[in-house]
């Protein structure tokens, strides 16, 4: 019997193969660590849904890549990969950590990192290294060919502070802005 399949004494090998493209995970990362080992199917309609499968293959190298991707494999104890190449499905509501710096705009404003592959309770008081900030997020828009300055704003007199990332192979906005406390 072929390490992985059915049976086969391998559950988390039988995990990654039951695996298609198109399924949904909520597994995350909860920091340096992912929140299971094993892929955790959910419909992908549910809030749970953190990171799309877009196709599972032998190869890490045939996974697209940038921003928003990525990939997860497993290798049997005879061997055999299994590839699950990732993209992470966005919503509103979802907190991660950043990095806030000083920067043009003032104290704390500018965010030269951040980590959307990690998925945070947004009054989270303790952040994985080096992360100093929680941030919303607070939309997912189409991807425009140019973006226009305050795209993430809610309206002329909206006064908060937002940051942005084009992902997912450019056809993604993502706004983010600072959770109430």
């Amino acid at each position: 019997m072929p390490e992985g399949a059915p049976g086969s004494g391998d559950p988390t090998a039988e995990a990654y193969q039951r695996v298609r493209p198109g399924d949904c995970l909520s597994n995350h990362k909860t920091g340096e660590e992912w929140n299971s080992h094993l892929p955790q199917q959910v419909a992908c309609a549910s809030d749970a849904a953190f990171l799309r499968v877009t196709e599972v293959t032998e190869r890490a190298e045939t996974c697209p890549s940038g921003s928003g991707r990525g990939d997860w494999h497993h290798t049997s104890a005879g061997g055999e990969v299994t590839v699950l190449c990732l993209q992470r499905e966005f919503r509103p509501g979802q907190c991660f950590p950043a990095r806030a710096a000083d920067g043009p705009a003032g104290p704390g404003r500018a965010i030269p990192e951040a980590d959307l592959h990690v998925w945070l309770d947004c009054g989270a008081e303790r952040l994985p290294d080096p992360y100093n900030t929680v941030l919303v997020i607070s939309d997912v828009l189409p991807a425009p060919d140019r973006v226009p300055a305050a795209v993430c704003s809610r309206g002329t007199g909206d006064r908060g502070h937002y940051w942005y990332w084009v992902l997912n192979g450019d056809t993604e906005l993502v706004c983010a802005t600072r959770p109430a406390r």
